[in-house]
């Protein structure tokens, strides 16, 4: 489909215009995005202040107490919460210990004091006596919408790990009245488990100064923004903190009306401008659509056209060169239709030497040869969300683009694409014998210059403001028939055999390993010398179509560096876990994994052992377990 060059050059005005008023409207927009969070987070912080000047000595000898006997029976967070999500909660008492500490007066008096500083950010008038949970009232709404109290648990002295101490609600009640207890409505019970790994203003809370979030959070509580208030004892130690959530459903939907509001006047801009640009623009495009119309004429072979504008400039020198243009096209037809139907014949040079023939010429249909190759498969992870988002030149735009980023990578080891599918490669290399330099570490050089070469390209998609991508690389060495299928007027070049199966599924393994690169047992063995790349073992399967297990690794070299120095911290550690795992020595292998969690507790595959490990530890595998994982899925 063409694109009239009116429609250039009116939607170029068009993205000028978009850009200016874009540009400056989100600046505007982020101040006042910052402005509006900022002061909320000024004005909680305030709140938080004076909520706890008003706790008393009793107040914090209630504290004192609870917190002394909730610790002393607490069961051990190491065991009940050895994996805690940030944000996620884990019961720390029995029911029995529960109900009687929440029935304790010093519980109670606790739970009166933060109903206090709830209602008291409302507009009413605290009222005297003992306050209850009431229903959410519009009429009279609290500024603070959850009020509690937290302490730090002695074997986390980072703080990543908290325990509830009080809440002002600590009993579902219905809020909202609508008949359920919603998950926003479930009570938090005294010595919950609270991982706040990720909410770094909860944890400074603790070094003695009153802390508040700059964002909001977002989740099945709401729309809040939280403060957190230290408690100090006499001797000015922190004892526990005081958290309060305050309700920003208002401001958040302000922020994003406003939000819209700037996307309607830029598109009303963009408009505008478009429609005046596209009345100048016909008028300057009229000989432009002659020439195209030639042009059209000349696409389905009538060479007899010939183009007359008579403007007096360049635009009429081109239209000179064109009639001289197709004159000359008129000469060499026959010789252009001669050379297309050979080149129609026409496959990668490197093809060409691995069938032994001089040209694309000396191909025919059936010709092929058994060649010990290393297959390399690479497919863009998440390609068909991220391509929903795209037009469909977009989509052409993004993946010559990163094709042009990859296709270095596999020729400057001597490699080439036997096959562009969709977002995929296939990538074929030989060995060297002049050089000594095997088609393994060819193959293994080239998946990491290409994870290297993804890096940069990722960073120049950030600085364009796009997103960045990821993909999977698998690679099998091994013996393939490499050969021509078609017919007379149409061939195609392709690779068959169990190697390029087995590298197909290692590049599928590397999304469920969440691992960028997975090499075959066969591959590993070929490499010339497999001590200076980083390299590990990664687990034994029987990937689908295959009957006998495949040893697969993982080539972390393109790593970031602090990533790659932790897997070599672990690497010893998770073989010696891996053979433990593959003799069923659970309880060996599971202390082994930890132990290397410890060193490393980002490494995705250390954490599938230990969930493997657990597994059989609770429900022991069958007698003709072997250790081989068998994939049904490719």
């Amino acid at each position: 489909m063409r694109f009239p060059f009116r429609y250039k050059l009116s939607l170029s005005v068009g993205v000028i215009t978009l850009l200016v008023t874009g540009v400056s409207l989100f600046f505007f927009y982020q101040k006042f995005y910052q402005t509006v969070w900022q002061q909320m987070s000024r004005r909680l912080q305030d709140v938080a202040r004076t909520g706890s000047g008003f706790l008393t000595e009793e107040h914090l000898m209630a504290i004192e107490r609870l917190r002394g006997e909730m610790q002393a029976r607490s069961y051990d967070p190491d065991t009940i919460a050895p994996d805690l999500e940030p944000g996620d909660y884990a019961d720390g008492l029995d029911e029995t210990d529960i109900d009687r500490l929440q029935s304790s007066s010093d519980y109670q008096m606790l739970v009166q004091f933060l109903r206090r500083v709830k209602a008291g950010t409302g507009r009413s008038t605290v009222a005297q006596g003992d306050l209850t949970q009431h229903p959410l009232n519009d009429e009279n709404p609290v500024l603070i919408r959850y009020a509690y109290i937290l302490t730090e648990v002695p074997s986390h002295p980072d703080h990543t790990l908290l325990q509830f101490l009080a809440d002002a609600d600590y009993t579902a009640f219905d809020y909202n009245q609508n008949g359920e207890i919603d998950e926003s409505e479930e009570p938090t019970f005294i010595g919950t488990y609270y991982s706040a790994a990720e909410f770094p203003a909860m944890r400074r809370a603790f070094d003695g100064e009153i802390q508040a979030d700059q964002m909001y959070q977002q989740d099945a509580w709401g729309v809040t923004l939280s403060a957190y208030a230290p408690i100090k004892n006499r001797s000015g130690e922190v004892i526990a903190i005081m958290g309060l959530d305050m309700r920003a459903e208002n401001e958040y939907n302000m922020i994003n009306d406003v939000f819209w509001l700037f996307i309607a006047i830029v598109v009303a801009s963009g408009l505008f401008s478009i429609t005046i640009s596209m009345l100048i623009a016909r008028l300057l495009t009229r000989p432009l659509s002659q020439l195209y119309q030639g042009a059209e004429r000349v696409r389905n072979r009538d060479f007899s056209t010939r183009i007359q504008i008579n403007s007096g400039d360049e635009i009429q020198a081109l239209a000179d060169v064109f009639n001289a243009m197709v004159h000359e096209i008129n000469d060499y037809a026959s010789d252009l239709k001669e050379q297309n139907e050979s080149f129609m014949r026409f496959v990668p040079t490197q093809f060409l030497q691995s069938l032994g023939k001089p040209s694309a010429a000396d191909i025919f249909v059936g010709d092929s040869r058994n060649v010990r190759m290393s297959i390399l498969f690479t497919d863009i992870r998440s390609f068909t969300t991220l391509s929903e988002g795209l037009s469909p030149e977009d989509n052409l735009a993004f993946l010559n683009s990163y094709m042009q980023r990859m296709e270095p990578a596999i020729q400057s080891q001597k490699g080439f694409i036997d096959k562009f599918m969709g977002d995929a490669i296939m990538a074929l290399f030989h060995n060297d014998t002049e050089q000594g330099i095997t088609a393994a570490d060819f193959s293994v050089r080239s998946a990491i210059e290409m994870r290297t070469q993804l890096g940069q390209y990722n960073q120049s998609r950030a600085n364009a403001g796009y997103a960045p991508i990821d993909m999977g690389i698998g690679i099998s060495t091994g013996d393939v028939i490499l050969g021509t299928v078609g017919s007379f007027s149409r061939m195609d070049t392709t690779v068959l055999g169990n190697t390029v199966n087995l590298a197909s599924r290692l590049e599928g393994l590397t999304t469920a390993y969440q691992l960028p690169v997975l090499i075959c047992e066969d591959t590993y063995i070929d490499l010339t010398d497999a001590d200076r790349y980083h390299i590990r073992e990664v687990d034994t399967v029987i990937v689908k179509g295959r009957t006998r297990p495949a040893l697969i690794y993982e080539v972390y070299d393109a790593d970031p560096d602090n990533r790659r120095r932790a897997k070599d911290s672990t690497r010893d550690l998770l073989q010696k876990g891996i053979v433990q795992y593959k003799v069923r020595s659970f309880d060996a292998a599971l202390t082994t994994f930890r132990q290397a969690r410890q060193l490393d507790p980002e490494d995705r595959l250390l954490k599938l052992y230990v969930a493997r490990c657990k597994k059989y530890l609770n429900a022991p595998p069958s007698e003709d377990w072997d250790g081989v994982v068998r994939l049904t899925r490719k």
